[in-house]
């Protein structure tokens, strides 16, 4: 498959078998896609591991996608257009790990057609870690989960910190996306000399279902004035 140069206009070749250099097939590319969401494509790390625009983009081309097939990706048609495969399978066919912890009992609800790669990640490269959209995990997760954002009275620090302390973002065997059960997942700052975790016949209706949250319910933070331990 072969374009014009731009300025040069020297013929390019793009593809697995050109002669022509991933920086010289991606120059071409960027002679005009440059601005917008491309803004920080050098450096990113799919720029550094020496990604070409054709893995992704077909050149000059457009995917037509019929839409009893593909709106359940909730994403409109011009999304997929130089696309050579729908989110989330195009980023699936390299994160393997991702599609792994997708297919988790727990998992983002990009199968249900809610979310897709490109919800929380710019794959042309941000000045954020991971690729994120928003500057921050908190930010990102937050534009959808509201509902957590607070202000509270009572805050909790190591949800003020980072979401991913306690969620795995993409997927996993525990309930709520948590990277190990409760009430280990407290365990991990907490320690278990106020309240033990091994069941025994006097603690057994505290740790009923062993879970923290059966009394901490607003373990994302509290605006009750006694919530100070996140009971109400």
């Amino acid at each position: 498959m072969e374009a014009g140069g731009g300025k040069n206009s020297i013929p390019i070749r793009f593809g697995r078998d050109s002669r022509n250099s991933i920086e010289e097939q991606n120059a071409a590319c960027l002679d005009c896609h440059s601005r917008g969401n491309r803004m920080f494509w050098k450096g990113s790390p799919h720029e550094s591991r020496a990604m070409a625009c054709v893995d992704c983009h077909q050149v000059k081309q457009e995917r037509k996608v019929a839409l009893s097939s593909d709106t359940r990706y909730n994403a409109p048609l011009s999304e997929y257009r130089g696309v050579k495969k729908p989110q989330p399978e195009l980023c699936l066919s390299c994160h393997q790990m991702r599609r792994a912890q997708l297919q988790r009992s727990s998992h983002m609800p990009y199968r249900e057609g809610k979310v897709t790669c490109t919800s929380c990640h710019n794959p042309h490269g941000t000045p954020n870690p991971k690729q994120l959209i928003q500057s921050t995990t908190n930010e990102n997760c937050l534009s959808c989960h509201t509902e957590r954002s607070g202000p509270f009275l009572w805050e909790h620090p190591p949800v003020m910190e980072n979401c991913a302390n306690c969620h795995e973002a993409h997927g996993t065997n525990n309930p709520q996306l948590l990277k190990v059960r409760m009430p280990r997942v407290c365990d991990t700052c907490h320690v278990t000399s106020r309240h033990p975790t091994s069941p025994t016949l006097l603690n057994s209706i505290r740790d009923f279902n062993r879970g923290c949250t059966n009394c901490h319910s607003a373990i994302h933070g509290s605006n009750h004035p006694s919530g100070n331990m996140f009971l109400r």
